[in-house]
């Protein structure tokens, strides 16, 4: 409590894992770097586990969903921070869904 990890992700891509538990997730650097959250099938991630995602280079930071899993809804889904040190939350929800609420670009397509 009041203390958590912070992941560096230099990039291209992070799939995460349970390590990712609790973190902060910032990605760095001028090219983009791409977070996908698996299925439940491949990490089983408990209900209410959180991860936060900071986009502090100016390389755009996308969050997207695996194949069967939603991200805010929608099944296969994406959306970019809003940049430089824009971050959001992501919240496991439930099987193979999750939310991800804060500076975003726009919804979740």
């Amino acid at each position: 409590p009041g203390v958590v990890p912070i992941r560096v992700l230099p990039g291209p891509g992070h799939t995460l894992e349970l390590v990712d538990t609790g973190s902060i997730l910032e990605t760095i650097g001028a090219s983009p770097v791409t977070i996908t959250i698996p299925p439940d099938a491949a990490v089983p991630f408990e209900t209410g586990t959180l991860i936060s995602v900071t986009q502090v280079g100016s390389g755009v930071a996308t969050v997207q969903s695996d194949a069967g899993v939603a991200l805010n809804g929608v099944a296969g889904g994406s959306v970019a921070l809003d940049g430089p040190w824009s971050g959001a939350a992501l919240t496991k929800h439930g099987p193979d869904a999750w939310v991800l609420q804060g500076a975003l670009t726009g919804a979740v397509a």
